[in-house]
């Protein structure tokens, strides 16, 4: 655009010089042509005074022709100057709205590239908060297999050590059984009515803490297979 401008002023400045040039040549011709009707005038004294007005009449004629030519020529060049300022103008008007929309883009650019500097630090922020809270769940997940395992560990320790109790109370549970069985034979013996009353005195107590002993064996095991059941 600068360069059309400086090309258009330099086509009027052009112009306004040849319209210079122009009318210094018409002012040349005209003082050639005075000067000729001068050395006309001294040559054609002895002529009579219709022949000096005739030639007078014809130089005038000549003169009025160059000056009509050079009017022609200085209304053609402003013309021209005319138009050349026109465009000049226009062009001034057109890089003067081009000057505006550059601004008002320059504004929108600088406006998103802050709108965009502030999406970044916002996802800059959201990306810092979300990797903490990974962090922190990885090390809770961690923690928790952690636990877990232990917990796994430990249920699988208590039911082996339950396992090993029912056993033990279930031999003990046998063992019981076959000395209340044992009690229960020596009553059904040939001893008399005296001996078996002394028997079953003297046994008395013993089956009773017996009896008590299988009961409380039985609910152990119960409850130790109730607890294995519900790990």
């Amino acid at each position: 655009m600068q360069n059309l401008l400086h090309e258009s002023t330099k086509d009027v400045i052009e112009s306004k010089f040849d319209l210079r040039n122009a009318e210094k040549q018409w002012l040349h011709e005209k003082d050639q042509l005075l000067q000729e009707l001068d050395k006309t005038a001294a040559h054609e004294q002895r002529k009579d005074d219709e022949i000096l007005f005739l030639n007078a009449s014809n130089h005038i004629q000549n003169t009025s022709s160059a000056a009509s030519i050079l009017l022609q020529e200085n209304a053609y060049f402003e013309e021209e100057r005319k138009k050349y300022e026109d465009e000049i103008h226009a062009l001034e008007q057109q890089h003067v709205q081009t000057h505006k929309l550059a601004e008002m883009y320059r504004n929108q650019v600088l406006a998103l590239e802050e709108q965009l500097c502030k999406i970044r630090e916002e996802g800059d922020v959201t990306r810092e908060i979300y990797k903490d809270r990974s962090e922190k769940m990885g090390q809770r997940l961690t923690l928790s297999n952690e636990r877990f395992k232990e917990l796994e560990r430990r249920r699988n320790m208590e039911i082996e050590g339950f396992k090993t109790d029912i056993k033990m109370l279930r031999q003990k549970l046998k063992y019981v059984e076959k000395q209340l069985f044992r009690v229960t034979v020596g009553l059904t013996g040939n001893s008399d009515e005296i001996d078996v009353l002394q028997h079953v005195k003297e046994t008395a107590v013993r089956s009773k803490e017996m009896q008590g002993e299988l009961n409380h064996l039985k609910a152990k095991i119960y409850n130790l297979e109730n607890d294995v059941r519900h790990l």
